[in-house]
C-alpha cells in the first residue's frame, strides 16, 4: 500500500472513532449516565426557592401537606426540592437519597395507600425507573424509584388534580 493510500485509511479509521464515540457521549447524557452540568449550589438555591413558594401559597401548602405525610424511613435524605412552573399544574417534587431497596419503599408505599385509602394504587416501569403511584382527594402522588442520579435515588412527586 502506498504511503497515500496508509495515511488517508489512518485518517478515515480517526474520523470514524471520533464520530463513534460523539454519538455514543450523546446517548449515555442522555440515557442519565453521565453528571449533570448544574451545579450544587443552583440545586440549592432551586430549593430554597421552592421553599419559599411553598411558604407564600396556602394551595402549595396543600400539596405540600400531601408529600410530606408520605411515608419515608430514616435513611430517606432529602436533597432537592423543586415546584411547578406551569401555572397549570400544582405539584411538588422531592428528592432523596436512601438506602432502601426499591422493594422495601414499595412495600412500604402500598401499605400507606392501602391503608389510607387512596385510589387507582399501580405500579409502572419505565426504561430505568420504576414507580408507584395513588390518588386520593384530589390530589396524585408517588414516588419513582431510578439509579442514583444528580446524587438522588427516589424521587416523591405530588400534585393536585384538576
Amino acid at each position: 500500500m502506498s504511503k497515500c493510500g496508509y495515511q488517508f485509511l489512518r485518517q478515515f479509521c480517526r474520523t470514524i472513532l471520533l464520530g463513534f464515540s460523539m454519538i455514543l457521549i450523546v446517548f449515555l447524557s442522555g440515557c442519565g449516565y453521565f453528571p449533570p452540568t448544574e451545579s450544587l449550589e443552583s440545586e440549592r438555591r432551586k430549593t430554597e426557592a421552592t421553599k419559599e413558594a411553598i411558604r407564600k401559597s396556602p394551595s402549595l401548602q396543600e400539596v405540600n401537606q400531601v408529600c410530606e405525610s408520605l411515608p419515608k424511613t430514616d435513611s430517606f435524605r432529602l436533597i432537592l426540592m423543586r415546584n411547578s412552573f406551569r401555572a397549570d399544574v400544582e405539584f411538588l417534587e422531592y428528592g432523596y437519597l436512601a438506602d432502601e431497596p426499591y422493594e422495601t419503599v414499595r412495600d412500604i408505599f402500598f401499605d400507606y395507600f392501602n391503608r389510607e385509602g387512596w385510589t387507582d394504587v399501580y405500579e409502572q416501569s419505565g426504561i430505568n425507573t420504576i414507580s408507584v403511584r395513588g390518588q386520593k382527594d384530589g390530589f396524585s402522588a408517588g414516588f419513582t424509584h431510578e439509579p442514583a442520579h444528580r446524587g438522588v435515588n427516589y424521587t416523591l412527586i405530588c400534585r393536585r388534580i384538576k
